[in-house]
């Protein structure tokens, strides 16, 4: 693993000290046929092999929160999220991967062979899973738990606390060197998906500060807006700049400007698989 480039331009910021649980960095590659297809030069940076066991957005931004789990001498994190939720498995792998017990309140979401294979991974991985109808029981049950158990400590939905999204701060900088030492044309758009809006509140802060001149455009998976996306990146310059006040502070006026949400390609329900979406896969399946 490569040191956070993020920590040498604020060296300050190596207080945070992530866990060393991240591949990084992850490569950067052309989708040809894909660019052809559409009339547009497309680019993917691949993370899904930002961890061994299991990749994704979301080690990017456990890394951080786990560091700060061990701090606090807890021994079980909890976390929630739909039957098939990627950040509960990401959360049950990475915490096993920490010597941390992990405890998962899980609420409906449809059925289908990727909540299944996600089920089945939580439970060979030893997590506690909690099954609840909705999200309000969940939340009372999550609560409860947080009353009583001294040793517990909670991650938010997605990872999406300000600590977890200073992992999305470094990977524009990783992205920022690439572009560079790659000579990569810089993009116009960087396409992402916003559910809890971690992933888009760090590159978004990250492209301005490592100075890619880019628009970040989050891809609705269930109905939010870009207000949650700017308060959580205000509230993440407001803990970055605690540690290291030389980093600039932006108005969420000022944020506004290289951010889009779209609901384009919302299919109506949280994970639900659209004829358009495997479309989309089996299109950029045919760059390998």
């Amino acid at each position: 693993m490569k040191e956070y480039l993020l920590f040498e331009k604020y060296p300050k910021l190596k207080i945070l000290d992530p866990l060393p649980i991240v591949n990084s960095p992850t490569p950067i590659f052309p989708l040809k046929h894909t660019s052809k297809a559409l009339g547009a030069s497309i680019w993917i940076k691949n993370d899904g092999i930002t961890m061994n066991e299991y990749g994704g957005n979301k080690p990017r931004k456990l890394a951080f929160i786990l560091r700060d789990v061990i701090k606090q001498s807890k021994t079980t994190v909890i976390t929630q999220g739909g039957l098939g939720s990627n950040h509960c498995l990401a959360t049950v792998v990475s915490a096993k991967k920490a010597n941390l017990n992990a405890a998962i309140y899980l609420d409906w979401q449809r059925l289908n062979p990727h909540v299944r294979n996600n089920m089945l991974a939580d439970h060979y991985f030893s997590a506690e899973m909690i099954y609840s109808p909705n999200r309000e029981e969940t939340t009372k049950k999550i609560q409860k738990r947080l009353m009583e158990d001294p040793n517990a400590y909670f991650i938010p939905t997605g990872g999406s606390s300000p600590l977890g999204t200073v992992g999305f701060v470094n990977a524009a900088f990783e992205l920022a060197e690439q572009i560079k030492t790659l000579n990569i044309p810089t993009p116009d758009q960087i396409y992402v998906a916003f559910g809890s809006g971690g992933t888009c509140a760090g590159l978004l802060i990250g492209s301005i500060l490592a100075g890619i001149q880019t628009q970040i455009v989050g891809v609705q998976v269930y109905i939010e807006n870009e207000d949650t996306v700017l308060k959580l990146a205000q509230e993440t310059l407001e803990l970055l700049r605690e540690i290291e006040p030389n980093i600039p502070q932006y108005t969420s006026k000022e944020l506004r400007l290289y951010l889009k949400v779209t609901a384009q390609f919302f299919g109506g329900e949280y994970g639900i698989t659209t004829k358009e979406g495997i479309e989309a896969q089996k299109l950029i399946q045919s760059d390998g």
